[in-house]
C-alpha cells in the first residue's frame, strides 16, 4: 500500500524531529524539577509546621478579638495569648526569666504549658476559644521539633541524591532534545538547499528565482515606460496602473520574496543580503507607488517607480554575480 505524498510530508524527518524534541523537553523538565529525597522530606516538615502555626495564630486572634468584645478591664489578664493588653509586662518578665539553654521547640512547649496552667475566671465561650487556641498551639510543638532536629541537606548532597534518582531520565530527555533538534534542522536544511520538485514552477524557490526576477524587472520597466508616456494621466489611467501594480505585488513579488530562505541556504548569507537588500527597498518603493496612485499624486508616483526600478535592477545584478560566483 503506497503512502501519499501528503502523509509522507506529515510524518517526515522534520515532524519526527519535532516530536522527539518535544518529548525530550518534557522529560528533562519533569526530571530536572524533581527534588532530592531528603530535601523533599525537609520541605514537607516545614509545610506541616507552617500549616500548624497558621491554625494556631488564627485561633489566638479569634480568642483575643472575643476578649476585646467583653472588655479587657473586666477579665483576668492573659499576656501570653494577647500581649497587647496591659498585662503584657508580665509576659516580658517571663521571657527574660526563660532558660536560654532550651531549644526553640522546648521553649515553646514550656510556654504552652504555662499558658495552659494560667487560671482565671472567664465566660464559658471565652474558655472554649482559649482551649481551642491552646490545643492548636500545642499541635505546633512536634512539627517545630521535627524541623529543628531534621538534618539540613547541603547543596552537594541534594545534587547527588537528585542525580541518583533522576539523572538517567534527565540524560535521556537531553539526548532526545539534541537528537530531535538535529533531525529537524537537517531536514530543514535539505528542504531549503535542494532543488524544487517538478511541477511546482516558480513558486518553488531559488532554481526559478532568476526567471521570476527578470519577469518582475520587465514588468516594472513596462509600467515605468507607460507612466512616462502619460503627460497628464486621467483617473482611468491611474486605476489601470494600480491594478497592474497590485498584481505585481501580490503575485510575482510575493513569490519571489518567499524564496528567500531557500536562496539563503543554497547560496549563503552574503549572497542573500546582496540580493534581498535592494529587493526590500524595491518592495517599499512599490508600496509607496501604490499609495501615491491612490492619493492621485503623480509627481511622487514617478519618483517611486524610478526608485523601484533602480532597486530591482540592483537585485538583478547581484543575482547574476551570485550565479557567476557559484
Amino acid at each position: 500500500m503506497s503512502t501519499s505524498p501528503r502523509n509522507s510530508r506529515w510524518m517526515g524527518p522534520k515532524v519526527r524531529g519535532l516530536i522527539l524534541l518535544a518529548a525530550g523537553i518534557g522529560i528533562t523538565g519533569a526530571s530536572g524539577a524533581a527534588l532530592s529525597t531528603d530535601y523533599r522530606a525537609y520541605l514537607a516538615l516545614e509545610g506541616q509546621l507552617n500549616f500548624a502555626e497558621a491554625s494556631s495564630e488564627a485561633a489566638r486572634k479569634e480568642y483575643c478579638a472575643a476578649r476585646e468584645q467583653y472588655g479587657n478591664d473586666n477579665l483576668p489578664g492573659d499576656p501570653v495569648a494577647c500581649p497587647d493588653e496591659a498585662a503584657a509586662e508580665a509576659e516580658s518578665s517571663a521571657e527574660q526569666d526563660s532558660d536560654d539553654s532550651l531549644s526553640p521547640w522546648e521553649q515553646r512547649a514550656a510556654s504552652v504549658n504555662e499558658a495552659a496552667a494560667l487560671d482565671g475566671v472567664q465566660p464559658a465561650d471565652l474558655l472554649a476559644l482559649r482551649s481551642e487556641w491552646i490545643r492548636n498551639w500545642q499541635a505546633t510543638v512536634e512539627p517545630l521539633k521535627a524541623v529543628e532536629t531534621a538534618q539540613v541537606v547541603d547543596p552537594q548532597t541534594r545534587v547527588q541524591q537528585w542525580f541518583q534518582a533522576n539523572g538517567a531520565l534527565f540524560g535521556l530527555g537531553f539526548f532526545l532534545v539534541l537528537w530531535g533538534a538535529w533531525m529537524s534542522r537537517k531536514a530543514l536544511q535539505e528542504a531549503l538547499s535542494s532543488d524544487p520538485e517538478e511541477g511546482n514552477g516558480a513558486e518553488s524557490g531559488a532554481v526559478d528565482f532568476g526567471e521570476l526576477l527578470d519577469s518582475i524587472v520587465g514588468e516594472a520597466r513596462t509600467i515605468q515606460s507607460e507612466m512616462k508616456a502619460l503627460a497628464a494621466p486621467h483617473l482611468s489611467d491611474l486605476d489601470a496602473l494600480q491594478v497592474r501594480l497590485e498584481r505585481l505585488q501580490k503575485e510575482d513579488l510575493t513569490r519571489l520574496l518567499s524564496a528567500g530562505p531557500r536562496l539563503q541556504m543554497k547560496y549563503g548569507i552574503t549572497a542573500f543580503a546582496s540580493i534581498f537588500s535592494p529587493l526590500a527597498g524595491a518592495e517599499r518603493r512599490l508600496n509607496r507607488l501604490w499609495s501615491t496612485l491612490v492619493d492621485r499624486h503623480w509627481p511622487e508616483s514617478m519618483v517611486s517607480i524610478d526608485a523601484a526600478v533602480n532597486q530591482l535592477e540592483s537585485a538583478q545584478i547581484a543575482w547574476s554575480a551570485t550565479l557567476e560566483a557559484a
